[in-house]
């Protein structure tokens, strides 16, 4: 049984290095058929562990934020930061021993907490070298095609087959780029 769901999307790299966004519609044991959404792929499906299949990624669109607020009613208010049904910060409240509990009061302590921005201690700098999965890049130029614009921050999600890095703008789209089309930026954490 492989992990693919009907009705999931998923973003893929084609052999041609661009975009194609599918929604399952179909599950086998050893293979997946699918709608593309955006761009194009021959066949409408493809067999698990094939290059196609590998590039795949969960589609969101949009990153999804959710806050989920508990308590143990006594002196505590817990919260949980989600992004795309990802947990990225927890934090808690905890009321002193001498004050009363209010869970208004600590509901807005925790989300503030989870809200508050992480402070840049370290200067970005921009180096020209290949981007590593999960670093920042400032793109410089133009010469494969990509839908990125000068000047604009991308994220690398990984490697198509290994051999050139793939970039995502705020839409989750994945690109290729060459070395001389970006810089990196060191210490940059992006906007998330």
């Amino acid at each position: 049984m492989n992990k693919y769901k009907v009705g999931q999307k998923y973003v893929g790299i084609d052999l041609d290095g661009r975009k194609v966004v599918i929604q399952i519609n179909k599950v086998s044991e050893d293979r997946i058929y699918f709608d593309v959404i955006v761009g194009s792929h021959p066949f409408g499906w493809c067999d698990i562990s094939s290059l196609f299949e590998g590039t795949l990624k969960p589609f969101y669109g949009k990153k999804q934020k959710e806050i989920h607020i508990t308590t143990d009613g006594i002196k505590n208010v817990y919260g949980v930061l989600k992004e795309n049904g990802k947990v990225i910060k927890k934090t808690m409240a905890k009321c002193h021993p001498s004050d009363t509990f209010d869970f208004e009061v600590g509901v807005a302590v925790v989300v503030d907490r989870l809200l508050e921005e992480a402070k840049e201690t370290k200067k970005v700098g921009e180096v020209e070298r290949k981007a590593k999965e999960g670093e920042y890049v400032k793109v410089t130029a133009n010469k494969t095609g990509h839908q990125f614009k000068n000047g604009q921050v991308v994220k690398c999600v990984g490697t198509f087959l290994g051999l050139f890095p793939i970039f995502s703008d705020d839409d989750n789209i994945p690109y290729g780029m060459n070395e001389t089309e970006y810089v990196v930026l060191e210490n940059y954490r992006g906007n998330d």
